[in-house]
């Protein structure tokens, strides 16, 4: 027994080596972002709604977004051991795990209690640009304008996927490849610069310093 227990623990050991090799650069990069974001939804999800000061009241959701990521890994998982071939959908992947990510950052920036830096941050536009920046781009605010840059900022959500069917639809499977590891990396430093370093927009920090009510045609308004 105890002569086999090390060739056990060496078994387990190479399989569990050959299983994070396996892995694709941003697979292995999403499944570190599982850590703490599991670990952060499901201390959400115990916290009582009616605790005084409990997170919970301020983490709506946090339940199905957590059964969502372990459904997501639990997929994954399969898909990585059972599928090979199911190129297409383990393509997808982590563009799945990024949603749920994103859809939790607001969370899991007040779960980690990380300081605030948008004072910081409006002090150094003030030293730079002489004053804020959006206070002065007031004097051009019009509800197209408004319509303009609001389908700008939502196109972040949709170029990524897009550029990668766009490539899979070619058949360029290297600069798919290359096109999906730098996206989903971006889009992983992004949010840890989130939740490391928070910051909120100026109209929020300096509401009283805007004169102009900002809203668009009646298409998106």
């Amino acid at each position: 027994m105890s002569i086999g227990a090390p060739g056990v623990r060496m078994t387990l050991g190479a399989r569990l080596k050959r299983a994070i090799f396996a892995l694709r650069p941003e697979e292995f990069a999403t499944l570190l972002f599982f850590v703490p974001t599991g670990f952060a939804l499901a201390q959400m999800s115990l916290t009582r709604v009616d605790a005084p000061g409990g997170p919970a009241a301020a983490y709506p959701g946090s339940l199905a977004r957590l059964i969502l990521l372990v459904a997501a890994t639990a997929l994954f998982v399969w898909l990585v051991r059972s599928k090979p071939r199911w190129t297409v959908l383990r393509d997808s992947m982590p563009f799945l795990f990024a949603a749920n990510i994103y859809a939790s950052l607001h969370d899991l920036i007040r779960f980690f209690h990380a300081p605030d830096i948008t004072g910081a941050l409006y002090r150094w536009d003030v030293l730079l640009f002489g004053s804020e920046p959006t206070v002065w781009a007031e004097r051009f605010a019009h509800p197209w304008l408004t319509d303009y840059f609001t389908v700008c900022y939502w196109l972040f959500y949709v170029l990524g996927p897009v550029m990668g069917l766009f490539l899979h639809l070619r058949n360029d499977r290297p600069a798919f490849r290359r096109t999906m590891v730098t996206v989903v990396f971006c889009l992983y430093l992004g949010y840890v610069g989130y939740v490391a370093w928070p910051a909120s927009a100026p109209r929020l920090y300096i509401p009283g310093a805007y004169s102009v009510h900002l809203h668009g045609t009646a298409f998106l308004d």
